[in-house]
């Protein structure tokens, strides 16, 4: 179950966000601690600029994004587990009623009781 969610949300559709949201909230905290000249890309932006970028100065872009996602992941942790608590939760209910079921099932079985 935590793997269809965690697929669901984490996918090759939902990381390029995740990832971009990081990056723009790291920014805006350097911005707000006067390291703003740090965190700046050039408006051109290509894979081989990016790969510039990673190999010449990796800070330039890890240091934001890293800060970011330390702050969203607190943002939204509490939010995401109060939904898979809830779930968890249910499921754990409903396997309760089920393995209660069975077993009386199995008495009725045994015992030649009909319902």
């Amino acid at each position: 179950m935590a793997a269809v969610i965690g697929t669901f949300i984490g996918n090759p559709w939902t990381f390029p966000f995740m990832w971009l949201l990081a990056w723009k909230v790291g920014v805006v905290v350097m911005g707000w601690a006067g390291a703003s000249n740090f965190a700046t890309l050039p408006d051109e932006m290509s894979f081989c600029v990016l790969w510039e970028i990673v190999k010449e100065q990796p800070f330039k872009l890890f240091l934001p994004w890293t800060i970011g996602s330390y702050i969203c992941a607190t943002f939204f942790w509490p939010i995401y587990y109060g939904i898979a608590y809830y779930f968890v939760r249910n499921a754990k209910i409903a396997r309760k009623k089920y393995m209660l079921y069975k077993m009386h099932e199995t008495a009725r079985t045994i015992t030649g009781q009909t319902e």
